[in-house]
């Protein structure tokens, strides 16, 4: 395969392989990128920490504590050719769909949280002023990594046994909950607020809700606080 000009691309002798890190930053969609080495004899293996990579970027850019949930480093090798011409290595200009693969290097590390939250889980009020059950047993069912359906997440504020079952989510020991439960919708609907979170040391979870505006019954503007401790 030759370019508009007749260069070969595919036999065309490498100069060098410039190997760079491209950090994005996922919370306001930039990215930055730096290089990590330009070599010219390969094979080469790597063995890189996160923080070899943190430590690419100046402060400003990045650091340890501001590294964040869905943030991503992708590594990519592009290549000088000795005729002076440059391909990406990701997203190579010069060759049709059909031959991209052939310089397509890249690795993909995203930023992200181990959860296994599933399990059978004794729910303690701390707060239940509206007439919730002091304690029950619930559980946490795994829908997607992450995210979890909850059996009752009213603790019973309807009475009778009438289980709200609810989708939550644990991104890094911080939980979020839907928009609206599974069976009802927004007719029950509910806002995780401030403290909301799993304990990394002792696995408890600690639930601080509020009844969304949406909701029906009364409901709107009520909250309700407890714990969940592992059974099993």
């Amino acid at each position: 395969m030759t370019d508009e000009q007749g260069r070969d691309l595919e036999f065309a002798p490498v100069e060098a392989l410039e190997v760079t890190v491209t950090y994005t930053d996922a919370s306001e969609g930039t990215t930055h990128k730096q290089m990590l080495e330009s070599i010219s004899s390969w094979p080469k293996t790597y063995d890189l920490g996160v923080d070899d990579l943190i430590n690419l970027f100046p402060d400003e850019v990045l650091t340890r504590a501001s590294l964040g949930l869905g943030d991503g480093f992708f590594i990519t090798t592009d290549f000088r050719l000795q005729d002076g011409r440059f391909l990406s290595g990701w997203s190579p200009s010069l060759l049709d769909n059909s031959a991209a693969s052939i310089y397509r290097v890249f690795v993909n590390y995203p930023v992200a949280c181990p959860s296994y939250l599933a399990g059978t889980y004794l729910a303690e009020c701390t707060s239940c002023p509206n007439g919730e059950l002091t304690s029950q047993t619930v559980t946490l069912t795994s829908v997607s990594p992450g995210v979890y359906s909850i059996s009752d997440i009213t603790m019973d504020v309807f009475g009778g046994g009438f289980a709200v079952a609810y989708n939550v989510t644990d991104i890094c020991n911080d939980i979020s909950v839907a928009a609206g439960s599974r069976d009802f919708g927004t007719n029950i609907a509910m806002e995780a607020q401030a403290g909301s979170v799993v304990d990394p040391v002792t696995g408890v979870i600690t639930m601080n809700l509020e009844y969304a505006s949406v909701s029906c019954c009364g409901l709107a503007g009520l909250k309700v606080a407890y714990t969940l401790t592992l059974q099993n």
